[in-house]
């Protein structure tokens, strides 16, 4: 993987499932997108957070993914699934380093 993200998503208490059929049907149009070379999906049952491990050809592919996201009002709309709205999504932006 050349540019990783992690991206983390803690459901708010009894919404776990419907985090789970959320993303089921917003992860096609990501998969999709310019630049996203996988994504892959898992889940920690213990702390109802769903972690998201993608490849993008570059970052700034994924910032306009991002962009794209926010401006549509998906951003948004997760939250509401969200323990602590949007501030219990945790995007981190990896880059492999050659050593």
């Amino acid at each position: 993987m050349q540019n990783m993200v992690i991206a983390e998503f803690t459901a708010a208490p009894g919404k776990l499932d419907e985090l789970v059929g959320f993303l089921a049907a917003a992860l096609p149009d990501t998969r999709k997108y310019d630049g996203c070379i996988s994504l892959d999906v898992h889940v920690d049952r213990a702390s109802d957070t769903i972690v998201m491990i993608e490849d993008w050809d570059s970052p700034e592919q994924y910032d306009r993914y991002l962009q794209w996201r926010m401006e549509t009002g998906l951003v948004d709309q997760v939250g509401g699934l969200l323990k602590g709205g949007v501030e219990g999504m945790a995007i981190r932006k990896l880059e492999q380093l050659d050593i």
